[in-house]
Protein backbone atom coordinates (compact mmCIF):
# COMPACT_ATOMS: atom_id res chain seq x y z
CA UNK A 1 0.00 0.00 0.00
CA UNK A 2 2.58 2.46 0.73
CA UNK A 3 3.51 2.73 -2.73
CA UNK A 4 0.60 2.87 -3.93
CA UNK A 5 0.23 6.12 -1.98
CA UNK A 6 3.34 7.50 -2.44
CA UNK A 7 2.46 6.51 -6.42
CA UNK A 8 -0.76 8.29 -6.85
CA UNK A 9 0.16 11.14 -4.57
CA UNK A 10 2.78 11.99 -6.99
CA UNK A 11 -0.34 12.43 -9.34
CA UNK A 12 -1.38 14.76 -7.82
CA UNK A 13 -4.14 12.89 -5.86
CA UNK A 14 -3.94 13.78 -1.96
CA UNK A 15 -2.94 10.53 0.14
CA UNK A 16 -5.02 11.85 3.26
CA UNK A 17 -8.77 11.24 1.31
CA UNK A 18 -6.51 7.94 -0.48
CA UNK A 19 -5.87 6.84 2.86
CA UNK A 20 -9.80 7.43 4.24
CA UNK A 21 -10.92 5.33 0.43
CA UNK A 22 -8.66 2.11 1.67
CA UNK A 23 -9.58 2.54 5.29
CA UNK A 24 -13.35 1.49 4.21
CA UNK A 25 -12.65 -0.83 1.36
CA UNK A 26 -10.85 -3.94 1.12
CA UNK A 27 -7.60 -2.23 1.11
CA UNK A 28 -7.14 -1.51 4.63
CA UNK A 29 -4.11 -2.55 6.32
CA UNK A 30 -2.18 -2.02 9.67
CA UNK A 31 0.12 -0.02 8.03
CA UNK A 32 -2.23 3.03 6.23
CA UNK A 33 -4.61 2.58 9.58
CA UNK A 34 -1.99 2.89 12.58
CA UNK A 35 1.86 3.51 11.17
CA UNK A 36 0.70 5.05 7.63
CA UNK A 37 4.47 5.61 6.19
CA UNK A 38 3.03 8.57 3.42
CA UNK A 39 4.71 11.52 4.56
CA UNK A 40 1.99 14.10 6.21
CA UNK A 41 -1.16 11.75 6.22
CA UNK A 42 -0.62 11.03 10.11
CA UNK A 43 1.07 12.58 13.11
CA UNK A 44 2.88 11.09 15.67
CA UNK A 45 4.60 8.46 12.88
CA UNK A 46 8.12 8.83 11.66
CA UNK A 47 6.63 9.65 8.20
CA UNK A 48 5.90 12.82 9.70
CA UNK A 49 9.04 13.25 11.12
CA UNK A 50 10.78 13.21 7.87
CA UNK A 51 12.07 10.07 9.63
CA UNK A 52 14.13 11.33 12.07
CA UNK A 53 15.60 9.52 14.57
CA UNK A 54 14.23 10.44 18.33
CA UNK A 55 15.48 9.25 21.72
CA UNK A 56 16.06 5.73 20.83
CA UNK A 57 19.05 6.58 18.28
CA UNK A 58 20.16 9.37 20.63
CA UNK A 59 20.39 6.20 23.37
CA UNK A 60 22.08 3.96 20.71
CA UNK A 61 24.26 6.46 19.96
CA UNK A 62 26.10 7.34 23.64
CA UNK A 63 25.71 3.49 24.37
CA UNK A 64 28.09 2.78 21.42
CA UNK A 65 30.51 5.45 21.93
Amino acid sequence: MPVLLLALSSLGLDPKVLTKVLNVSSGRSWSTEVYNPCPGVMDGVPASRDYEGGFGTALMTKVGN
